[in-house]
């Protein structure tokens, strides 16, 4: 049986060290999305905590798939979420 080479997961966000340490991930969701500046109490009135999101009229010209938002840096780009 032969091995994968080594290769370093933390350059893409991973860290295995601390897998199944759930306290922890639940700090780097928090950290990693600002989430312990929003209110989440009072952006939802559904029992599943999606946020209300009100409807506008703004037209993007150019879109990215939600899966180059952390890569990209075309700020003015919409975000799809058709993969």
């Amino acid at each position: 049986m032969r091995k994968l080479p080594k290769f370093n997961f933390t350059r893409y966000g991973f860290n295995f060290d601390r897998v199944g340490d759930k306290e922890n991930q639940r700090e780097r969701t928090y950290d990693n999305y600002n989430l312990d500046i929003v209110d989440l109490e009072h952006i939802t009135s559904n029992k599943w905590g999606i946020a209300d999101i009100e409807p506008c009229e703004v037209e993007a010209t150019e879109l990215i798939g939600f899966n180059e938002v952390l890569t990209s840096n075309n700020y003015s780009a919409g975000v799809h979420f058709f993969i």
